[in-house]
């Protein structure tokens, strides 16, 4: 079997810091294992129209201790979207190293990422990133990204022509954005408390404006809905 994603996480002394869970859609015929790093390994098939939702309790509660949750197919492309749910954990590492099927991500407050081998997303959720620079290049065919919350200075989505939904609420350390000519933006909130410069504000308001969208005070990540596109 593949490896497919590897997830280094800390559990932590406070309610559910010991419990990991993750939404996971399946492409049809495929099926996953997932090894919790504690010599525990649960097995996940594909449902039609069911979320597939590995779930693990840690059962030391005294002490805090580090585990590498692993998930494994014969399938490099069993993995469509990937909802995390180790919110109550400290997430050290998530590394998406061969699964190219991947479609959607959504991964709140991670510490450090690699993202290498999921080139093919089209919807990016990382709210909450402690990291304050990604290579967003990877990401030829992205159009939503979510990044509320995180610690980029800058997002250069120069590569990134197709995104058409950019949000970015609450990135207090966020002064530029860069966005190519032929940008396909259409949808995004600019918070007078973001300090965008001027250029990157005025750039983002006329691509928008091209596109015949609109500035909006929240863009909706909307996870059940991004899930359901590629079940």
């Amino acid at each position: 079997m593949k490896r497919l994603i590897s997830i280094s996480v800390t559990t932590i002394l406070w309610t559910e810091g010991n419990h990991a869970w993750f939404d996971v859609w399946l492409a049809p015929g495929t099926s996953i294992e997932v090894h919790w790093g504690d010599g525990h390994v649960s097995k996940h098939h594909y449902a039609k129209n069911i979320i597939c939702r590995p779930d693990h309790y840690y059962k030391n509660l005294k002490v805090e201790a580090s585990y590498q949750i692993e998930f494994y197919s014969e399938d490099e492309n069993a993995i469509v979207c990937l909802v995390d749910g180790t919110w109550e954990m400290h997430v050290d590492k998530l590394i998406v190293e061969n699964c190219p099927g991947l479609k959607a991500l959504t991964y709140h407050q991670l510490y450090d990422v690699d993202l290498s081998g999921c080139q093919n997303l089209e919807y990016l959720d990382i709210q909450d990133a402690a990291f304050d620079s990604t290579d967003f290049s990877l990401f030829s065919k992205l159009r939503k990204l979510m990044c509320k919350g995180s610690n980029f200075k800058t997002l250069d989505l120069s590569k990134n022509p197709g995104i058409e939904e950019l949000g970015y609420m609450f990135c207090h350390s966020l002064t530029k954005i860069k966005l190519p000519n032929n940008s396909n933006l259409r949808l995004a909130n600019i918070p007078e408390y973001v300090p965008l410069d001027k250029h990157s504000r005025l750039w983002l308001q006329k691509t928008i404006e091209r596109n015949g969208g609109g500035l909006v005070d929240w863009v909706d990540p909307d996870y059940t809905s991004i899930g359901m596109m590629y079940k």
